[in-house]
């Protein structure tokens, strides 16, 4: 089991009771799928940085599981194709490191794996060939 963070945008025109379907939609997803919900934070509307499917404010809910990579792939794919959500992103949520370690003898690479994000749903993330370097593939350039 992994413990993973979900940080979710839904429409601001939501009522309460909607926002809570999704999040409730979301734990059923993740406990049927062998996971267990531990915590969620509801953070309130907020303006967005740029406008996402005209809308520029969004109600920002953060929650914490636990679950398997498949469960987690689960809940991605059951939220992106839910009414009412804007955006949303799981990530691993580090491990801290346990009582009595000397950080002295943690390698630099120890602490770029663990520090290296790891996110599932929507947006970014390079993929694909030669894109960050304009390439066009196989076109010739004659």
């Amino acid at each position: 089991m992994t413990a993973y963070e979900l940080m979710l945008l839904t429409r601001a025109d939501l009522e309460a009771d909607d926002r809570g379907s999704i999040v409730d939609k979301a734990k059923d997803t993740v406990t049927k799928g062998g996971g267990t919900w531990q915590d969620v934070n509801d953070w309130g509307r907020r303006k967005l940085a740029y406008e996402i499917q005209k809308q520029s404010d969004a109600n920002y809910t953060l929650a914490t599981f636990e679950s398997d990579s498949a469960a987690a792939d689960e809940l991605v794919r059951v939220l992106r194709i839910t009414d009412g959500v804007l955006r949303l992103m799981v990530v691993n949520k580090p491990k801290p490191y346990p009582e009595g370690v000397a950080l002295e003898l943690i390698t630099q690479e120890e602490l770029d794996e663990r520090e290296r994000p790891r996110g599932r749903g929507r947006g970014g993330g390079g993929g694909g060939r030669g894109r960050d370097r304009g390439d066009r593939g196989d076109r010739d350039r004659s």
